[in-house]
């Protein structure tokens, strides 16, 4: 007798159990709905940044111009991008822990100069080939390895 109970409670255990697990495979998948600008984890992961210049995301490494910085002090080199709008009236600068946009002021043929009117100003040159910037008239990157 209690073989008999023992079994049908299996079987009631058993039928409930797959009719459950038939009603979890055909839901949906569940979306994330996040804004375009939004960078998660896979999107930062895989090196994405989110360019305002732009307006998409961007891997700065492969669409911008490296700058390397100037200090020797730091026993670490954390590299800087430059990000040119279609046009090259504007500059995104991507700096460890900042970025920022620019506006160009001048250009000839030999320069072209952007400026940032914030409370810090930044400077970025362009002369004969090699990309500068400045912060508070010091040279803090360039795109040539210079050594002191």
């Amino acid at each position: 007798m209690k073989t008999k109970i023992i079994g049908l409670i299996l079987c009631i255990g058993l039928i409930t159990a797959c009719s459950n697990s038939n009603k979890t495979q055909n839901k949906e998948p569940q979306t994330i709905n996040r804004p375009q600008n939004a960078i998660g984890g896979c999107d930062a992961a895989m090196g994405y940044t989110y360019s305002k210049l732009l307006d998409k995301k961007i891997r700065t490494f492969e669409v911008g111009i490296k700058v390397l910085p100037i200090d020797e002090g730091s026993s670490m080199v954390l590299a800087g991008y430059l990000v040119l709008s279609p046009d090259s009236n504007k500059i995104e600068m991507f700096l460890p822990g900042e970025s920022m946009i620019l506006d160009q002021k001048r250009q000839n043929k030999e320069e072209a100069i952007w400026e940032t009117n914030s409370k810090e100003t930044y400077k970025v040159e362009f002369v004969k080939g090699i990309w500068k910037i400045f912060k508070e008239k010091q040279l803090i990157y360039s795109s040539e390895e210079t050594k002191k």
